[in-house]
């Protein structure tokens, strides 16, 4: 590492989650722990002798290359130091009077003391680069804002004699690339469509010939908690986002010493063939432009869709998803343990990789170990004054839960399709099983702005996978009615309330609201209305979940009714609006006949569970 005194003093330690010796050593200790890496910087930094003769040497010959690094953050030392012992004649522009950029700027001083700064930058400059402060380079901007093109720019670095480090560049040479699928990070758990940025000028690169394939491989990244739930909630109930400046740096590292947030969860599903994707350089795709986007769309489609197939489901997840069904009801340790078996039977029937969290849940001791985690308010609120403890999530703690329980729903989100299909179908007057299958194709277009779904041959194949777990599935269907209703009380489990209502409640607020607007309401207006109604209808019970009145929910359902051209100027669009919001409704009927199937199949087994224990103890 190029600065361990700084890294030592600043580093939010993400490695150390999950460290594996975190998990060699719990057959050895209570409470095992990860090798301290970030400490262990700061100490060997701190405790270290005279270490000039160890440090890299200047090149003893020049190659005759130069090269400007604008900005004198760790980034450009890093390459600083990097190039100049190969014999690069390295500059270093910054604006400002003294090297370290965002370190010495941003990070409070008792943190980081200046004199560490100092040290580990001079160290770069030691080896020969030249530092010209107070020197802010603009000269890029410059040339753009006179009308030249950026391709212009490019061919005179080039003419110059400059290596243009582009896309091509970098493929050609195999050099490995880090392409942030999502764009930016997800404010509600689950997973965004992808952006194609980067991947696009990759695959530029790949179809002029720069290499004969490229191997895209995913990366899933999950946590058992974040420090940042809280600030989510905030901006999904209304708030702005908070700016990420030096209070937010100060508060931010000091937060992740105030408690354990768990463990991270790095998975590499199989990687993602940019030749089989795309086809050959020469093919369709590099020919016509329409065919291109489409062929990168899917093929970003893929890489997300095994990143989810690949991300654990942790305890956080499901217990929250648990508590929130419940609307502020608290549970016992034995209600919690014994109604999320069903879960958990799902997941090992479909296979869906677990946290050992959510393996422990088990058992009563992994179900306490994972509320105790979470009690305290993150999100979890614990009453152990009482008899026997419970537990139960406060209205304010609802859109932090549903931080947690929105990375499970892709796992269950086609069951809980097949649920809310089957309440429609059994009203349907004729034909029943027509009506299953329209209902089922009607809530993947409405839901596709939320989540990820197969493509429709492969969705209808796992839709009829999910049915042929009934038994008589087929004939039942057909029948229709009671029949149909039987189906439901069998089905285990019961899940489309606990995934699902949040969504589509978000989605008739923001239907009502529309009613009467004018075609072009803005985004920041239809907003502000939706979370108005959205807080009286919570008041009024009207709408069951709190966290339905979100801002970040809102956006999506925004584009559901662009989708469905609600917001273009038509003669019938007062009458389209007011039959989607009726269709809506619809939806949430059938929601909370589901529902209550629900709660009747959890009081039925709390019956039996009470019954169990009077004849044991009788016996």
């Amino acid at each position: 590492r190029s600065f361990p005194g700084i890294l030592g003093r600043t580093c939010d330690r993400p490695c150390e989650p999950a460290c594996r010796r975190g998990r060699v050593e719990e057959a050895n200790a209570q409470q095992p722990e990860p090798v301290a890496i970030c400490r262990l910087k700061r100490v060997a930094a701190d405790m270290k002798d005279d270490v000039s003769q160890r440090m890299p040497r200047p090149a003893r010959k020049k190659n005759g290359r130069r090269v400007a690094c604008i900005g004198a953050g760790p980034a450009s030392l890093t390459v600083a130091r990097d190039l100049a012992p190969l014999g690069y004649d390295v500059t270093v522009f910054d604006g400002e009077a003294r090297a370290g950029g965002f370190i010495r700027t941003q990070i409070p001083r008792f943190r980081l003391p200046e004199s560490v700064i100092d040290e580990e930058t001079g160290y770069v400059f030691d080896l020969g680069v030249e530092f010209r402060p107070g020197q802010r380079v603009v000269i890029v901007d410059d040339f753009l804002a006179n009308g030249r093109t950026a391709a212009a720019l490019v061919e005179m670095a080039r003419e110059a004699g400059a290596e243009v480090l582009g896309a091509g560049f970098i493929v050609e040479k195999r050099f490995n690339l880090n392409w942030s699928i999502e764009g930016t990070r997800s404010r509600t758990g689950k997973m965004l469509p992808p952006k194609l940025g980067l991947l696009a000028y990759v695959a530029d690169a790949y179809l002029d010939g720069r290499s004969e394939d490229i191997l895209l491989q995913p990366v899933s990244i999950s946590f058992d908690q974040l420090h940042e739930t809280a600030e989510y909630a905030a901006y999904a109930r209304g708030g702005e986002k908070t700016p990420e400046g030096l209070s937010w740096l100060y508060h931010y590292i000091k937060a992740q010493g105030d408690r354990n947030f768990g463990k991270i969860y790095v998975r590499f599903p199989e990687a993602v063939s940019m030749r089989e994707q795309l086809g050959p350089p020469d093919g369709a795709v590099a020919t016509d432009p329409a065919v291109k986007r489409l062929a990168l769309q899917k093929m970003a489609f893929e890489v997300a869709w095994r990143i989810l197939r690949a991300t654990p489901i942790n305890a956080n997840g499901l217990v929250s998803a648990l508590l929130l069904t419940s609307r502020g009801l608290a549970l016992t340790l034995d209600q919690l343990h014994h109604t999320l078996q069903d879960a958990l039977d799902y997941l090992e029937r479909k296979q869906i990789p677990m946290t050992n969290s959510a393996l422990r849940l088990r058992t009563t001791e992994g179900v306490r170990a994972a509320l105790d985690a979470m009690s305290g308010g993150h999100p979890v609120t614990a009453v152990e004054s009482g008899r026997q403890p419970v537990w139960y999530i406060a209205p304010q703690d609802e859109h932090e839960a549903a931080f947690y329980r929105n990375s499970t729903i892709d796992a269950f989100l086609e069951t809980a399709i097949v649920e809310l299909a089957m309440a429609h179908a059994a009203k349907a007057e004729s034909n029943p099983v027509e009506a299953f299958w329209s209902q089922v194709m009607r809530l993947r277009d409405l839901l596709k702005f939320e989540f990820y779904f197969a493509d429709s041959a492969s969705f209808r194949e796992h839709i009829i996978e999910e049915m042929s777990w009934q038994a008589n599935c087929e004939q039942q269907l057909a029948e229709g009615g009671e029949a149909i209703y039987a189906m439901l009380r069998a089905k285990r489990p019961i899940i489309a309330g606990a995934m699902l209502r949040p969504f589509l409640e978000a989605y008739e607020l923001v239907a009502d609201v529309l009613r009467g607007t004018p075609p072009d309401i803005s985004e920041k207006d239809l907003t502000k209305r939706a979370l108005g109604i959205g807080r009286q209808y919570v008041a009024q019970g009207r709408i069951r979940s709190n966290e339905s009145v979100s801002a970040l929910l809102f956006t999506t359902a925004r584009q559901v009714v662009v989708d469905q051209k609600l917001l273009e100027p038509a003669p019938d669009l007062e009458e389209r609006r007011t039959a989607f919001l009726a269709e809506l409704r619809s939806i949430l009927a059938d929601l909370a006949t589901v529902d209550s199937i629900g709660w009747i199949k959890f009081d039925l087994r709390e019956l039996q569970r009470r019954k169990g224990k009077k004849a044991i103890e009788a016996e």
